[in-house]
């Protein structure tokens, strides 16, 4: 019936993953991984000279510096290419990772229900939803933890972007002790969702946005578009490519990236079903008298149902730092930005006060005491700035992680 659709091939993911590395990557050499337990598909990235010295037979072997960066949804883990040699000049590797259900990883994602919609309609249908969220991120952030442990990690910093921000967000709370830095580059999820008297009832709701609404509800998705459209879904993904990164890309960079997109996006529905799991789309009135930015403030958009901004607030133990990074142009952006920071600020140093040791026992020291929480805003760049303004970005980062993470 369906003959048009097209079967989708791990292989070719695997093979426009590999061939999307090799061709950007100039100074850093990598290797392709699978999590034994759960299908997910990694990659280890390190510098060339200093994986020579690293797997030298007469090195010691200590703990490696870490970095593990995780994609946002429709995403995979090549997308970070830009940002690999800078962060591979400093960490001695860099783990990028594909979630699982997504990218190049396998389509074991258990938890995530394919049609969501159906729990809308059982009694108590707000708690059934709140705990098919809570199981839908274990699954995502228990996967990330067996990756760890198969990779042996003591500690790493952590950097997850939009939805892979929320997700890395969620396994810090869970994991506080694995980490030793915490990277939010454009993360969806942080604030609490507005106030319910701010929303707008669904009767005043325009009929195209009910209509999108209900799509989301039964968990339609661009990738699902894709698949059905079989032969055309390629040009699909190469015109959405160019109309987003308003042609960012030509020749072989625009094919590479073109077919690596391509691949990922037909691979069988799976991890990409989590969306309205774990967010609502909220619509809200305009803000009386406000303009600009601060329009944003209670706006429409999509919230987090565990939204992280609170849970940083209120963590009995928190041993690292937070660095949230937002574009200048970037959705996502909200105004409280600057108040989460400064909340979560608050919250980390007062723990590192009651944790002490009494002023006859310390030790004297020049050195600043860690910040908690940094608020960075990068220029010339919306929400995928770590591909529109890397180079800021990546010395920005990397600035930050000396400060706040190895001092």
């Amino acid at each position: 019936m369906f003959s048009f659709l097209q079967a989708a091939s791990p292989y070719l993911a695997l093979q426009a993953q590999e061939k999307l590395l090799a061709h950007f990557l100039k100074r850093s050499t990598f290797e392709v991984r699978n999590v034994a337990t759960n299908g997910m598909n990694y990659v280890v990235i390190q510098n060339k000279q200093k994986a020579i010295l690293n797997n030298h037979p007469g090195r010691a072997q200590t703990a490696k510096k870490t970095l593990v960066m995780m994609h946002g949804y429709g995403a995979g883990l090549g997308f970070f290419y830009d940002n690999f040699d800078d962060y591979a000049d400093y960490y001695d590797q860099i783990i990028a990772v594909d979630w699982l259900g997504m990218g190049c990883s396998d389509r074991n994602a258990r938890k995530v229900p394919r049609l969501h919609r159906l729990h809308t309609m059982l009694p108590n249908h707000q708690d059934c939803s709140l705990q098919v969220t809570r199981k839908v991120i274990d699954e995502f952030v228990d996967g990330l933890e067996e990756l760890r442990e198969q990779e042996n990690l003591e500690e790493f910093t952590l950097a997850g972007h939009s939805l892979g921000g929320y997700l890395s967000g969620q396994y810090a709370l869970k994991y506080p002790d694995r980490l030793n830095g915490l990277i939010l580059i454009s993360p969806v999820g942080v604030p609490d969702a507005p106030r319910e008297e701010d929303r707008l009832p669904h009767r005043e709701l325009d009929w195209r946005i009910r209509i999108l609404k209900e799509l989301w509800q039964w968990n339609v998705t661009p990738q699902g578009l894709v698949r059905f459209a079989g032969k055309r879904g390629e040009n699909m993904v190469l015109n959405a490519i160019d109309r987003r990164f308003d042609r960012r890309w030509s020749g072989d960079d625009a094919k590479i990236i073109g077919q690596y997109t391509y691949q990922i996006t037909k691979q069988p529905g799976n991890g990409e079903y989590c969306l309205n799991a774990l967010l609502e789309p909220i619509f809200t009135r305009p803000v009386e008298g406000a303009a600009g930015r601060e329009g944003r403030v209670g706006r429409t958009g999509v919230y987090a149902k565990f939204p992280l901004d609170t849970q940083f607030r209120n963590m009995a133990h928190r041993p690292w730092s937070i660095l949230l990074i937002f574009g200048e142009q970037d959705w996502l952006y909200y105004p409280e930005a600057s108040l989460s920071v400064q909340a979560w600020k608050d919250a980390f140093q007062k723990q590192q006060q009651q944790q002490e040791q009494p002023a006859t026992q310390r030790q004297p020291t020049d050195q600043k005491p860690k910040e908690g929480a940094e608020l960075l805003m990068v220029p010339d760049a919306g929400h995928h700035l770590y591909l529109e303004n890397p180079t800021f970005l990546n010395r920005k980062v990397i600035e930050w992680v000396r400060n706040e993470v190895f001092r």
